[in-house]
């Protein structure tokens, strides 16, 4: 087990900053020196590697956020999760990290996060019920005050409010 100081933490914010360098740079920023094969393991992870490949004839080269036209708020934030992704973090902290993003892509993400679990320590922020579905625990947090703490499934049996949001939001309970 790594001392606390030597654990690295990944941060994927709501709101991406980019930098004006290229899509590999974008995803290492930080590092000193850029490992390729790493970035895209990234983007890969982050569901964006082929739109990159698909849209961009110098891919990962390719400096497309000159004035952040070329790139929606979903790709904005597919790129934080590379960026979080690419040091390879023991914790993953997720503060809202899917809000702009599709559900179809919002739920390849989850796969991406079901197959971290066990390697990492993931913590995740959201008001989408369908993000932390296949939480281990949840915190259930209402009008500042902890109400649950327990499965998704558990929390539908024994927190009324809890439950009350999965039914307005249409979530099955099943996986």
């Amino acid at each position: 087990m790594p001392k606390v100081s030597d654990l690295k933490i990944g941060y994927i914010p709501q709101e991406f900053t980019l930098i004006s360098g290229n899509i590999r740079e974008n995803v290492a920023f930080g590092s000193d020196i850029i490992d390729d094969e790493r970035v895209i393991k990234a983007l890969k992870q982050a569901q964006l590697y082929d739109f990159i490949e698909e849209n961009y004839s110098n891919g990962i080269y390719e400096a497309p956020f000159a004035d952040s036209s070329g790139i929606s708020q979903g790709q904005k934030q597919r790129l934080a999760i590379a960026r979080a992704l690419y040091f390879e973090p023991d914790i993953l902290i997720m503060d809202e990290g899917t809000s702009s993003l599709d559900l179809i892509t919002e739920d390849k993400i989850c796969d991406t996060l079901e197959n971290l679990k066990g390697n990492k320590t993931i913590i995740v922020i959201a008001h989408r019920l369908s993000t932390i579905k296949s939480a281990d625990k949840i915190i259930f947090i209402k009008d500042g005050e902890i109400t649950g703490n327990a499965s998704f499934e558990e929390l539908i049996k024994t927190n009324s409010d809890f439950e009350e949001l999965v039914r307005l939001s249409d979530i099955s309970k099943s996986n």
